[in-house]
């Protein structure tokens, strides 16, 4: 199946490609560089929309839930871009708007977490703290209301205060980018974030085939093929988190890696290098 679908009941966007297919007119180093000036762009029209909605919208709630909203449309636009041009392949399984709790996620490119808010407009992301010192960046996630994990207690202290507060948070258990060909390794943080909230975990696990955006490769290394991206919704999880926190820490955290790992090597996109030219 190729194109566009929505669902209806959860307003997500979905985009489909064929497996994989080398278009060289297509796949060029010129729409890539185009795709990282678009993004700039994104964040720069992201700032205008914050800057608008601090002056027209006065309740603090609605500013950072408009300006999120505004956020899952660029991403939209963003992947829709990549898609038009042949340059990826994103398809998502078992869709749909992920209520309050804790998203789990594994992280093989730099663009995960793009392709997860353009279908979540209304999650709040826990955040590498380098990019607060990134002037893109700093006064956009401040207007965004995310978590910063810069300070390792304070992120599990007010990320478990948006749990209980009901909001879904969005999470990258390794916490920096998996190795290509290698499994991940998920730290505790996420666990841990459980066990203060008695959140639910959303499990999101995301099969990428091909290096490019990955820890290995250099971001101006342009790929000769279609990049394809597989997301999985998974059944969300309720785990039990009374005893001794510390080890329902580690049982959550095992059982996560775990399961992510069945999933990853059962997938039908999994992390490879690129095909080899013929």
């Amino acid at each position: 199946m190729s194109g566009k679908t929505t669902d209806p009941d959860s307003g997500c966007l979905a985009i489909n490609g064929p497996p994989e297919v080398r278009r060289p007119g297509l796949l060029s180093a010129a729409g890539f560089t185009l795709a990282y000036v678009l993004f700039a762009l994104g964040c720069v029209a992201a700032l205008v929309a914050a800057a608008w909605l601090r002056w027209f919208e006065r309740d603090p709630g609605k500013r950072v839930a408009r300006l999120r909203s505004t956020v899952s449309m660029l991403c939209r636009w963003y992947l829709e871009y990549h898609s038009a041009l042949g340059l990826i392949s994103v398809e998502y399984t078992d869709q749909r708007r992920l209520g309050p709790g804790l998203i789990v996620a594994n992280h093989p490119s730099l663009v995960d977490a793009l392709w997860i808010l353009a279908t979540q407009p209304h999650i709040c992301c826990v955040l590498k703290g380098d990019l607060q010192e990134s002037w893109l960046f700093r006064a956009l996630v401040e207007q965004l209301n995310y978590v910063s994990n810069r300070d390792p207690e304070q992120l599990l202290s007010e990320g478990s205060r948006r749990l209980r507060a009901g909001e879904t948070l969005l999470v990258f258990a390794e916490a920096t980018r998996t190795t290509p060909q290698t499994m991940p390794r998920f730290r505790l943080g996420a666990a841990e974030l459980v066990v203060r909230s008695g959140a639910a975990i959303h499990p999101v696990v995301i099969h990428k085939r091909g290096s490019y955006l990955s820890k290995s490769r250099a971001w101006h290394q342009f790929p000769s093929h279609r990049l394809i991206w597989q997301i999985d919704f998974a059944p969300s999880i309720q785990p039990a988190v009374g005893g001794d926190p510390r080890r329902a820490r580690r049982r959550i955290t095992a059982d996560l890696q775990c399961y992510f790992h069945r999933c990853l090597d059962a997938g039908t996109v999994a992390q490879r290098p690129e095909p080899t030219e013929n």
